[in-house]
């Protein structure tokens, strides 16, 4: 299996890059190593994770697995697969749903973030600051879970 990554730059903000070096040791513990020629981080846009993708096919050995650390990435790379005829020939995991996900062929295998909880947490610690909690920052850790729809389990060619 020959994986890459897609994603944002490790510039973003903290809870971001906590996310993405978390993803990536997760993926390492499975034994997913990229090459470094294989990640291509710093992509903000669609169209941007749209070549990347195209730039990875070209390689000599190009990647039998994607993992695309946003929705913009997730996109951009079912784009360039759709369009070089390749959905059913690679692998394709997101992080982050997005509308018309389970909708598309195949279906978008992503990882999830509680979005509820995430707003639930954000909500309370704005509103005790507003009332005057001056306490340290706080780190939370939420679970993911993974939606599993088919693209995600496409094997590879042996």
């Amino acid at each position: 299996m020959r994986e890459a990554r897609c994603g944002r730059s490790l510039r973003i903000p903290v809870h971001g890059l906590r996310t993405s070096r978390r993803f990536h040791a997760a993926l390492e513990d499975y034994r997913f190593r990229a090459d470094t020629d294989r990640i291509r981080l710093g992509v903000e846009k669609t169209v941007e994770a749209q070549t990347v993708v195209d730039e990875l096919l070209e390689l000599a050995d190009p990647p039998t697995v994607f993992f695309a650390l946003n929705n913009r990435c997730t996109i951009g790379t079912i784009r360039s697969l759709h369009v070089r005829q390749l959905s059913n020939e690679r692998a394709v995991i997101g992080f982050d749903d997005f509308e018309l996900a389970d909708m598309l062929l195949p279906a978008v295998t992503v990882v999830g973030p509680n979005v509820t909880a995430m707003g639930r947490i954000a909500t309370e610690r704005l509103l005790a600051r507003i009332n005057g909690d001056d306490s340290a920052p706080q780190t939370s850790t939420l679970p993911v879970h993974l939606i599993a729809r088919g693209s995600g389990e496409i094997l590879p060619d042996r």
